[in-house]
């Protein structure tokens, strides 16, 4: 099968000189010149997995024949851009686009060009060292690069360039008493096509040969061999320039009219929106999606889904919290709702009526009641624990605490001894040490350019201010404390959850903001303790931020990869709307992240083919988050030797 595709690959690339016979070819210049905040989504012609079982003889019935499980490859031009200067224009990944999936990679093979000018018949080569691949071995590939006949493809004239790229060290030979995950054959066959003119690839075919040896954690075990026979393609569908605001707004307003009018015909017949075996969890955050993205509480399916949940159980801290959120956005204006758009304040003022303020109530104590006894935060539901303890994580956690927000909101009393301990333990698990940066403390969007004068990407970039003292990069994990390693840069924390203990920390902020003076002093011990407390969660909180900003993404879980997608997209919008900020780092983090958004919006008007994440893509593109009365001390003057300037708008 292997020996077939070069064969095909080969006779493809013979043809297409024939087709060109006797138009000689000049040099072109190959070098990637994608601007920065342009999005580029590559998405899959095919990827079918060949007939592997009718070719080669599964030896055992635990082998398995692995198929493509990402559909598109996506990255902003600031992704692309190698630091060193010397190899800007090249294709390189960034280190923060890591971990990458198996279609990651081999679109990075397929990005690599000589960035300079070159012809037909040049080679070049490259050894990769690939150690971060989700679910993966490490992979080590020498690869052998040629720049061969130009042709088009789709629309766009373009140079292909053929390359090959095999195991660059053996495997280490199978020993059945150990466990271990290793490659044993990893061969692909590449035909890339790069668009000069654009200074970008338009699209890449692959044929993947692959073979990985794994063997369970006991000794005697039974390995298993799973099988890769891929011959796929990944073209590019969209490029998207985020700077161009009145675009981007048209599209936002299109893709949250369809979004909405989608998540709507996905209730069932019981007026639910099941996420598994969750009812009550799916459906409150399928109505509070649409309740922030303009459908009133009178809709009859809406109407119908808040009646539905009432007769579902009440034994899951996601599914009561975001209940609460619902039932909130009941009562939140029409005016408000714009205002999140229009990026103005408003008065949150909400009537809520008696019985959905009783039911409030029921959930609201449920919440109480199931905090954890031996630290202060939140499992799926309290469980009485043997071992010092209890289960916690950090998002249920901030689902709480988001919560008690809603309820205050709407006229609920929240029970004091909740807001102190919480964020003197939460900064317990954030990490103790991290790289150094100095924050950007704003961006300033150029002034519009001369009537008549054509604009270029360059020109709409803002002018950035940074900090002049450092601060250290922080981040939280999931559920314990996460830590950094000085010696390899490896940090254990990532993206959806250092937004979940950020938001963690600005509602806890928020809520004591919000206490009287009595409330106050019963909850901290006195006006001095509360000012210390605020310090050192200010302290905190500007360390989380500086890792936001060092590890930033929209393309991917920071620092995870793909998993939870879009949870983390809409992780970052609290945080962006919560700290009240356009910018995290040098990053319009709306812009850029609604621009992947209107880009990945399927043909069915979902995100994903369901309700969840197509729920919080809906809140992301909305600005859903509703925000804080106080703002986050993020800069106060009392956090110490790390103080900054505030960010501005």
């Amino acid at each position: 099968m292997l020996r077939l595709t070069r064969v095909l690959a080969a006779l493809a690339i013979v043809m297409l000189a024939l087709a060109h016979h006797g138009a000689a070819q000049s040099e072109v210049e190959l070098r990637w010149r994608t601007p920065k905040r342009t999005y580029l989504l590559y998405q899959s012609v095919s990827a079918e997995q060949a007939q592997a079982k009718a070719q080669r003889k599964i030896v055992d019935k635990v082998d398995q024949l692995v198929a493509p499980s990402k559909a598109h490859v996506h990255l902003f031009g600031y992704e692309i851009l190698w630091p060193d200067k010397k190899d800007q224009g090249i294709g390189l990944l960034n280190d923060p686009n890591y971990p990458i999936t198996l279609e990651d990679l081999l679109m990075q093979l397929a990005m690599l060009v000589p960035g300079k000018s070159a012809k037909q018949g040049d080679k070049y080569e490259r050894k990769w060292n690939f150690t971060r691949v989700e679910g993966l071995p490490a992979l080590t590939l020498s690869s052998s690069y040629e720049v061969a006949q130009q042709a088009d493809y789709g629309k766009a004239a373009c140079t292909i360039i053929t390359s090959r790229h095999v195991l660059a060290e053996a495997a280490p030979a199978a020993d059945e008493t150990k466990p271990f995950h290793v490659w044993r054959q990893f061969d692909v066959d590449c035909v890339a096509y790069f668009n000069s003119g654009e200074g970008r690839l338009e699209g890449a075919r692959f044929g993947l040969r692959a073979v990985s040896h794994e063997l369970a954690s006991y000794e005697g075990s039974v390995r298993r061999y799973n099988y890769r026979d891929w011959d796929c393609e990944w073209a590019l569908a969209r490029s998207f320039d985020s700077t161009i605001e009145n675009d981007l707004k048209r599209y936002v307003d299109s893709a949250i009219v369809r979004g909405r009018d989608r998540l709507l015909g996905m209730a069932d017949k019981e007026g639910l929106w099941p996420s598994g075996n969750h009812k009550r969890g799916g459906t409150a955050l399928a109505l509070l999606a649409l309740l922030i993205c303009g459908v009133g509480p009178e809709n009859e399916k809406i109407a119908a889904g808040f009646e539905a949940m009432k007769g579902q159980n009440v034994d899951n801290l996601y599914e009561v919290a975001i209940s609460l959120m619902a039932y909130e956005a009941k009562y939140i204006s029409d005016d408000e709702k714009r205002s999140y758009l229009e990026n103005r304040k408003v008065d949150t003022k909400r009537s809520v009526n008696a019985e959905d303020k009783k039911e409030m109530q029921r959930l609201l104590d449920w919440i109480v009641q199931n905090q954890n006894k031996k630290n202060p935060f939140w499992n799926y539901k309290y469980e009485e624990s043997t071992t010092a303890v209890d289960r916690f994580d950090l998002s249920c956690t901030q689902y709480a605490l988001l919560a008690l927000g809603s309820c205050l909101r709407c006229g609920l009393s929240i029970p004091g001894g909740i807001v102190r301990n919480h964020v003197d333990e939460l900064r317990k698990l954030q990490e103790v040490n991290g790289p150094e940066i100095k924050r950007v403390l704003g961006g300033k969007p150029p002034k519009p350019g001369r009537p008549g004068k054509t604009e270029t990407p360059e020109d709409r970039e803002p002018k950035f201010t940074r900090a002049t003292k450092s601060v250290k990069a922080r981040g939280w994990a999931y559920s314990g404390a996460a830590s950094w390693d000085s010696k390899t840069g490896v940090s254990t924390a990532y993206g959806s959850m250092t937004c979940s203990a950020l938001t963690c920390l600005m509602t806890a902020l928020d809520l004591a903001a919000q206490m009287t003076p009595e409330q106050q002093r019963t909850e901290f011990g006195g006006p001095v303790n509360y000012l210390a407390w605020k310090q050192n969660a200010a302290a905190s909180f500007e360390g989380g931020v500086a890792w936001m900003e060092l590890r930033y993404s929209v393309t991917r879980n920071a620092n995870y990869g793909r998993s939870w997608y879009y949870y983390y997209l809409y992780g970052l919008e609290r945080v962006g709307v919560l700290c009240d900020v356009r910018y995290l780092g040098e990053h319009d983090w709306y812009a850029e992240g609604a621009s992947t958004l209107v880009c990945l919006q399927t043909p069915a008007n979902d995100w994903a083919g369901n309700a969840v994440d197509t729920a919080f893509a809906l809140l992301f593109l909305k600005r859903g988050t509703v925000p804080l009365k106080t703002p986050p001390p993020t800069h106060d003057k009392s956090v110490g030797p790390d103080r900054v300037e505030p960010l501005q708008r």
